[in-house]
């Protein structure tokens, strides 16, 4: 099939039952939408889904891969189209939130460093944080300016690390812009993307080292990307095993299949 697929076309209604990943739960389709909005709503103290209806918005980064994770999240950041920005902006004034010139590190880094986006606008009610996130545009050689869209959709995959590339929109929809990387946040392992832009050396080690520090593994391959379907064609049985923790390659392989049966064909590149 030669059609493009949109990213923002994997729906987690369309997860079928997997079969157990962790140890600790069997994790279906619903249970992943669930678990993202109602992670995000507890944090926000109001109804996450409310907050983005209408729009463009994606909810992005720690607050979704940490949710599907079981883990707390500290902040949220939404990316959006300036309209959105706009409705938002308005809807979180209105729940009292108030601007401020706040923003993480991280944020902060593809802001000043890459200038992939613009300056994040940041609210805050009762240590509650809600950064919204909008596309730098910019120009192509030709100096035809650059697609709004399709900048949005691409920043949202060119992410550092594997287990960020996952997002959730309106209509309860969950989004994996990075291979695997809703089945890497289900099982706290995470893969660094070299090459994609939002990468920067003088901070990756630092963003490991959270992970880490956080119960992750990296299960980066010593090539510059982890590909799972190469997994046949090794020699060594136990370096399959060990990249997984003690997964065996049959068993990596099983699970692979699965997710790529569950969240469908992959999106191809802009």
């Amino acid at each position: 099939m030669n059609e493009k697929v949109n990213k923002f076309n994997i729906i987690a209604d369309q997860i079928p039952d997997p079969q157990p990943i962790r140890n600790d739960t069997t994790l279906t389709g619903d249970d992943i939408r669930q678990m993202i909005r109602d992670n995000i709503s507890t944090y926000l103290k109001f109804d996450a889904d409310a907050l983005i209806e209408g729009t463009d918005a994606h909810y992005f980064g720690g607050a979704v891969r940490d949710s599907i994770a079981r883990q707390d999240i500290h902040d949220v950041d939404i990316m959006a189209l300036p309209n959105s920005c706009k409705t938002i902006s308005t809807r979180l004034e209105n729940l009292g939130f108030a601007r401020t010139n706040y923003s993480n590190a991280d944020i902060i880094q593809l802001y000043s460093g890459l200038h992939q986006i613009n300056e994040p606008i940041t609210f805050i009610k009762n240590n509650v944080i809600v950064q919204l996130i909008r596309p730098a545009i910019g120009f192509h050689a030709d100096g035809e300016v650059e697609n709004y869209e399709q900048k949005f959709q691409w920043l949202l995959g060119q992410v550092d690390i594997s287990a960020c590339g996952v997002s959730y929109t309106q209509h309860q929809t969950v989004c994996e812009h990075c291979d695997n990387a809703i089945t890497h946040c289900m099982n706290r392992v995470f893969v660094v993307h070299e090459n994609h832009m939002f990468h920067q050396a003088t901070r990756i080690q630092h963003r490991i080292a959270k992970f880490l520090g956080r119960g992750w593994k990296d299960i980066t391959e010593k090539k510059e990307e982890t590909n799972w379907k190469d997994w046949d064609n090794t020699d060594n049985a136990d370096d399959r095993s060990n990249s997984l923790g003690g997964v065996t390659a049959k068993e990596a392989e099983e699970r692979l299949r699965m997710m790529m049966r569950a969240i469908g064909t992959r999106a191809t590149e802009f």
